[in-house]
Protein backbone atom coordinates (compact mmCIF):
# COMPACT_ATOMS: atom_id res chain seq x y z
CA UNK A 1 0.00 0.00 0.00
CA UNK A 2 1.06 3.60 -0.85
CA UNK A 3 2.42 5.39 2.63
CA UNK A 4 0.23 8.18 1.62
CA UNK A 5 -2.93 5.59 1.74
CA UNK A 6 -4.70 5.75 5.66
CA UNK A 7 -6.58 2.96 4.95
CA UNK A 8 -9.12 1.57 2.94
CA UNK A 9 -12.35 3.37 2.14
CA UNK A 10 -15.18 1.81 0.72
CA UNK A 11 -18.27 3.58 0.01
CA UNK A 12 -21.51 1.70 -1.13
CA UNK A 13 -23.88 3.75 -3.00
CA UNK A 14 -27.17 3.19 -2.69
CA UNK A 15 -30.69 4.24 -2.30
CA UNK A 16 -30.99 2.77 1.14
CA UNK A 17 -29.34 -0.33 2.70
CA UNK A 18 -33.08 -1.92 4.17
CA UNK A 19 -33.62 -1.86 0.19
CA UNK A 20 -31.15 -4.77 -0.28
CA UNK A 21 -31.01 -6.55 3.30
CA UNK A 22 -33.43 -7.89 4.83
CA UNK A 23 -33.79 -6.92 8.90
CA UNK A 24 -31.71 -10.33 10.40
CA UNK A 25 -29.27 -10.02 7.46
CA UNK A 26 -29.05 -5.77 7.91
CA UNK A 27 -28.02 -7.15 11.50
CA UNK A 28 -26.27 -9.86 11.38
CA UNK A 29 -23.91 -7.50 8.02
CA UNK A 30 -23.83 -4.69 10.54
CA UNK A 31 -22.02 -6.44 12.97
CA UNK A 32 -19.49 -7.82 10.35
CA UNK A 33 -19.30 -4.54 9.04
CA UNK A 34 -18.44 -3.11 12.53
CA UNK A 35 -15.67 -5.93 13.30
CA UNK A 36 -13.24 -4.02 9.96
CA UNK A 37 -10.51 -1.84 9.96
CA UNK A 38 -11.43 -0.82 6.90
CA UNK A 39 -13.78 2.64 6.82
CA UNK A 40 -17.44 1.57 5.02
CA UNK A 41 -19.59 4.69 4.84
CA UNK A 42 -23.34 4.00 3.23
CA UNK A 43 -24.98 6.62 1.65
CA UNK A 44 -28.09 6.81 -0.12
CA UNK A 45 -28.86 8.24 -3.84
CA UNK A 46 -28.67 11.87 -2.45
CA UNK A 47 -25.28 11.39 -0.73
CA UNK A 48 -26.62 11.19 2.43
CA UNK A 49 -24.96 8.99 5.11
CA UNK A 50 -27.17 6.13 6.65
CA UNK A 51 -24.59 4.31 7.85
CA UNK A 52 -20.91 4.25 8.84
CA UNK A 53 -19.01 1.85 10.67
CA UNK A 54 -16.50 2.06 13.85
CA UNK A 55 -13.35 2.24 11.16
CA UNK A 56 -14.96 5.19 9.69
CA UNK A 57 -15.85 7.14 12.27
CA UNK A 58 -12.01 7.26 13.77
CA UNK A 59 -10.62 7.59 10.24
CA UNK A 60 -13.21 10.97 9.53
CA UNK A 61 -13.17 11.93 12.96
CA UNK A 62 -17.08 12.36 13.34
CA UNK A 63 -19.47 10.65 15.62
CA UNK A 64 -22.41 7.95 14.16
CA UNK A 65 -25.53 9.36 15.51
CA UNK A 66 -23.81 12.86 14.13
CA UNK A 67 -23.37 11.74 11.01
CA UNK A 68 -26.33 9.64 9.94
CA UNK A 69 -28.39 11.76 7.80
CA UNK A 70 -25.59 14.20 6.91
CA UNK A 71 -24.53 14.62 3.37
CA UNK A 72 -21.08 13.31 2.75
CA UNK A 73 -19.25 16.33 1.71
CA UNK A 74 -20.39 17.29 5.25
CA UNK A 75 -17.53 14.48 6.56
CA UNK A 76 -15.07 15.24 4.09
CA UNK A 77 -14.31 17.37 0.92
CA UNK A 78 -13.14 15.07 -2.51
CA UNK A 79 -10.40 16.55 -3.92
CA UNK A 80 -9.63 15.97 -7.60
CA UNK A 81 -6.15 16.66 -8.82
CA UNK A 82 -7.93 17.33 -12.17
CA UNK A 83 -11.34 18.53 -12.44
CA UNK A 84 -12.25 16.34 -15.42
CA UNK A 85 -11.70 13.23 -13.21
CA UNK A 86 -14.68 13.86 -11.21
CA UNK A 87 -16.98 14.29 -14.35
CA UNK A 88 -15.23 10.81 -15.71
CA UNK A 89 -15.54 9.03 -12.47
CA UNK A 90 -19.20 10.05 -11.97
CA UNK A 91 -20.31 9.22 -15.90
CA UNK A 92 -18.02 5.70 -15.64
CA UNK A 93 -20.20 5.39 -12.44
CA UNK A 94 -23.75 5.89 -14.13
CA UNK A 95 -22.68 3.94 -16.98
CA UNK A 96 -20.52 0.85 -15.22
CA UNK A 97 -22.20 1.00 -11.81
CA UNK A 98 -19.10 0.28 -10.07
CA UNK A 99 -16.01 2.58 -9.52
CA UNK A 100 -12.94 1.61 -7.64
CA UNK A 101 -9.56 4.02 -7.67
CA UNK A 102 -7.65 6.54 -5.61
CA UNK A 103 -8.77 9.61 -4.32
CA UNK A 104 -8.56 12.19 -2.02
CA UNK A 105 -10.42 13.13 0.73
CA UNK A 106 -9.95 16.54 3.26
CA UNK A 107 -11.28 16.69 6.61
CA UNK A 108 -12.93 19.09 8.30
CA UNK A 109 -9.64 19.36 10.67
CA UNK A 110 -7.39 19.70 7.55
CA UNK A 111 -5.85 16.57 6.98
CA UNK A 112 -5.88 15.15 4.01
CA UNK A 113 -6.49 10.89 3.70
CA UNK A 114 -5.56 9.39 0.31
CA UNK A 115 -8.03 6.35 -0.05
CA UNK A 116 -8.50 3.24 -2.39
CA UNK A 117 -12.32 3.58 -2.73
CA UNK A 118 -14.89 0.71 -4.07
CA UNK A 119 -18.44 2.58 -5.38
CA UNK A 120 -21.08 0.60 -6.15
CA UNK A 121 -24.93 1.40 -7.32
CA UNK A 122 -27.81 -1.48 -7.11
CA UNK A 123 -28.28 -2.60 -10.35
CA UNK A 124 -31.29 0.06 -11.45
CA UNK A 125 -30.35 2.64 -9.72
CA UNK A 126 -27.85 6.05 -11.29
CA UNK A 127 -26.24 8.18 -9.08
CA UNK A 128 -28.15 11.57 -8.78
CA UNK A 129 -25.62 14.63 -7.55
CA UNK A 130 -27.73 17.23 -5.47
Amino acid sequence: MHPAQESLADCVVAQSNEAFLGAKTQIAAASILEGLGDAVIFVDAELRVVYLNEAAQVQYGVDREAAIGQRLDALYEWVWEDPAHEHETYDGLNRSGAWRGLNRHKLKDGRELVVESTVRLPLTHALHRA
